[in-house]
């Protein structure tokens, strides 16, 4: 048997009293306790089981919030103690959490075919109420003053009034619902925009006005961001109902319904740190965001807007073979060889925008077009043909319009697309390379370009000549 040391276990057996030659504290050799053979493995392994206990104790509060705070979480422990070990262990799965929505998001984007730099997740605005680092210690914030808000409204449906103190300790005990928020935010918001929008929406788009078609996604998107504070309201709402047992099932709905309605001050809070905390910090840091007086597309068109190619008048259909193929274009062609519409389509889907090359601006309506906002739109073109060599420019000029306490605000965005590529001798095919380009002021795209292969195929004769007013508008525009 060992005689270990009371500071550090050092074996002792055959030394005479005095000091510890391993950490120099004194020891009496009568007082040492003589220690078990694999008592110091089964108190290692029961401090490991300590450690993943309160390591998972969040979380085990978290999915079974009735079952915790009957018997785990009992109302003589919640209301007497702080419970330091759930607010350290929350906070750090709060972050990991954070974590893995950034990276869900940046797989399922990536799996789509959506090329952007790994730092414009980090960006706050991604994450309304959840999923941002930059944010995630105003959430933490936030969160408990949402906790403490279940509570109170726990204590005013019950008519049972707690100390303030024992609220604090209360809240502490309702931070780990937290986590449950979070997962179902994650899943909420990857169920959105990879599902609802891309699916579900784009086959009712053709069956719903524009206004309905706002509607539903409206709807859907205050669903997607509201859904952190519905379940954090839910989930706490039942543990605060299963602590104060007075009409406890009228709880959750309550606070979760509050929640939701408080969801502009919280979104509010968030936005006024971003002006004054967060900017200010930034450029310290990094100075003021630097952005030309005016963008290489913002002058003007790259090509000669009205050149004709009339050998290629027909209906072309448009596919990419390399980079982003998450889309496909038809293009028609004119008896005159001029560009006179342009419909693009999803890929795997039937929804469809068809817009209008007569050089004029057209007002957009899309059923992701949100309320208030007005998009007008503007197509320029031109075709060449060197014998084989064919070269067709397609230029969009959006402006995006949105009425602000009663200001008007415009955003314009202008692409351009310059398709190069060699016409196969039975005059249908034509296979070559795409060079596209974004710019919008302010906005730093990333990428900004894609340079894919692409094949069109002529799938329709040529239509009817363009008309004398759309002739003399492209005459007019290329007027110094």
């Amino acid at each position: 048997m060992e005689l270990p040391c009371p500071a550090c276990r050092y074996d002792l057996r055959g030394l005479e009293d005095g000091a510890c030659p391993e950490c120099g504290s004194p020891f009496h050799t009568a007082d040492l306790k003589p220690e078990v053979p694999g008592l110091a493995i089964e108190r290692q392994s029961a401090t490991m089981d300590s450690f993943a206990q309160r390591a998972t104790l969040p979380f085990r509060i978290m999915v079974a919030p009735r079952r915790a705070f009957q018997h785990e979480c009992r109302p003589t422990r919640i209301l007497t103690t702080t419970p330091w070990s759930v607010l350290i262990w929350t906070i750090v799965w709060f972050a990991l959490l954070v974590l893995v929505s950034i990276g869900v998001r940046y797989g399922l984007d990536r799996a789509a075919g959506m090329r952007w730099a790994v730092g414009s997740y980090w960006n706050p605005h991604l994450a309304v109420r959840f999923g941002s680092l930059a944010f995630a210690p105003l959430h933490l914030i936030l969160t408990w003053a949402e906790c403490a808000f279940v509570a109170l409204v726990g204590m005013a449906i019950s008519f049972r009034w707690l100390t303030p103190r024992q609220v604090v300790r209360l809240t502490i005990w309702l931070l780990p619902f937290a986590l449950g928020a979070a997962i179902f935010a994650i899943l909420c918001e990857a169920m959105y925009d990879h599902v609802v929008t891309r699916l579900i929406i784009g086959q009712l788009a053709e069956h719903l006005s524009g206004w309905a078609g706002r509607q539903v996604m409206r709807w859907s998107r205050d669903l997607s961001v509201r859904s952190f504070d519905i379940a954090l309201g839910l989930l706490a709402g039942i543990a605060v109902g299963t602590l104060v047992k007075r009409r406890r099932w009228l709880i959750p709905p309550l606070a979760a319904t509050a929640l939701t309605f408080a969801f502009p001050i919280l979104f509010g809070i968030q936005r006024q740190t971003w002006i004054t905390v967060y900017d200010p910090i930034i450029e310290a840091i990094y100075g003021p965001p630097q952005f030309p007086s005016r963008l290489p597309l913002a002058i003007g068109p790259t090509f000669t807007v009205g050149i004709t190619a009339p050998s290629l008048a027909g209906t072309w259909h448009l596919e990419y073979t390399t980079g982003d193929v998450s889309h496909t274009q038809q293009i028609t062609i004119d008896a005159n060889g001029s560009i006179a519409a342009v419909e693009q389509r999803k890929a795997n889907s039937e929804q469809s925008i068809r817009f209008v090359a007569d050089g004029q601006f057209h007002e957009l309506k899309t059923p992701a077009t949100a309320a208030g906002d007005v998009s007008r739109y503007r197509v320029l073109g031109s075709c060449e043909r060197f014998d084989e060599h064919v070269t067709i420019n397609l230029r969009f000029e959006y402006v995006i319009e949105r009425t602000k306490d009663n200001v008007l605000h415009g955003m314009p965005v202008d692409s351009e697309e310059k398709l190069t590529g060699i016409l196969a001798d039975d005059n249908v095919t034509i296979t070559g390379t795409s060079h596209y380009r974004l710019e919008a002021p302010g906005i730093n795209f990333d990428p900004d370009h894609l340079d894919r292969d692409f094949v069109m195929r002529r799938t329709a004769t040529a239509t009817q000549p363009t008309t004398t007013a759309t002739t003399r508008s492209t005459e007019r525009y290329n007027q110094p």
